[in-house]
């Protein structure tokens, strides 16, 4: 059974950010999560792109977040 894989989970104070990958026939699909200490988490859509994927987590200033954990797969690409 496939399951959401966190590809890149990034902190900050107060909240965070989490880019999900569901892996499928076709390639991967992604979504992000962003959480604050006092909001309820908040989803995005789902993208089929790993530029699309960038795309959402450009809504945030991710580069400068801290990194709490990064797929294997995706290593090189973050």
């Amino acid at each position: 059974m496939n399951k959401n894989e966190i590809i890149v989970d990034l902190g900050a104070e107060g909240g965070s950010v989490t880019l999900y990958g569901f892996r499928t026939e076709r390639g991967w699909l992604f979504s992000m999560e962003t959480s604050e200490l006092d909001e309820c988490p908040q989803r995005s859509g789902v993208v089929d792109t790993w530029p699309a994927a960038l795309n959402l987590l450009d809504k945030y200033p991710w580069v400068s977040l801290f990194p709490i954990s990064v797929h294997p797969d995706f290593r090189k690409k973050i």
